[in-house]
């Protein structure tokens, strides 16, 4: 991992403790990178943390997200118009030699950005199939001593290459750096530091009974621990839920002591 709370490190004892002190020591090593273009920008610095290793569950999961997400964003992307066939043609190229289902970098186009729905599903459904059947496991980790560190999930060189030139050359470039996702996600993050804000500053006031009393409990064990149920109950939030609750503390017109959020 690249960090862990302070209060989670019981968690991490005991998820670890059948680790050899040599494993442990190299599983918790992180290394400094440059912050990528796509929509992990610092704007604290040009360069973020990032784990040296993971274990292979952690390996699985993340190849899992990397798939489903970039394929089914490319999916609504060509339904919203954001990516066109003349956008997957400049990345057939890249494509060369990618077979799904017997079709070709032509062929998937053709039912990309057919007219027919059920032909795009297909197309989509078979892109995360041959992502998800190509997935390799082998000890890409021989440092480690345990299993579960030595083994990695991963996407041979070849299709690696593939899914990236979909993800960076489509996805990437026309749906995330797109302005008006952009505008979305910054209000997103705007937002959630507000309410952070709010509540942090009078918990009493603004936090609900039975997770003030979770706050109360946890600042009593450890100063500051109490910012944590914070965390956690903004991170519970729905996205309706967190826009109510903003807008009933930061917006004058909106809210009264009638309204339930």
């Amino acid at each position: 991992p690249k960090c862990y709370f302070d209060d989670d490190r019981d968690i991490f004892d005991w998820v670890t403790k059948d680790f050899s002190p040599k494993d442990k020591e190299l599983f918790v090593k992180s290394k400094l990178v440059p912050d990528d273009d796509d929509n992990t920008s610092d704007k604290f610095g040009e360069f973020h943390r990032k784990p040296c290793y993971k274990s292979l569950d952690t390996s699985i999961m993340e190849l899992a997200d990397d798939i489903s997400y970039s394929i089914h964003d490319l999916e609504d992307a060509i339904s919203l118009g954001m990516v066109d066939s003349n956008d997957w043609m400049r990345i057939e190229n890249d494509l060369n030699g990618l077979c799904v289902e017997s079709l070709d970098a032509k062929g998937l186009r053709k039912k990309l950005f057919s007219d027919s729905a059920a032909e795009r599903k297909q197309a989509i459904s078979a892109l995360v199939n041959y992502f998800v059947t190509h997935v390799k496991v082998d000890a890409k980790n021989p440092d480690f001593q345990e299993p579960l560190l030595k083994f990695q999930a991963y996407l041979p060189d070849k299709v690696k290459g593939y899914h990236e030139a979909i993800h960076k050359g489509l996805t990437v470039e026309k749906v995330i750096k797109n302005t008006n996702v952009q505008l979305l996600q910054f209000k997103g993050q705007m937002l959630i530091v507000k309410l952070f804000e709010a509540l942090a500053t009078d918990p009493k006031r603004f936090l609900p009974k039975t997770t003030y009393q979770q706050y109360t409990r946890a600042e009593k064990e450890k100063a500051k621990s109490g910012l944590r149920v914070i965390c956690d109950y903004v991170s519970g939030m729905t996205d309706g839920y967190a826009t109510r609750l903003y807008e009933k503390l930061y917006v004058p017109n909106k809210g009264s002591v009638f309204d339930h959020l």
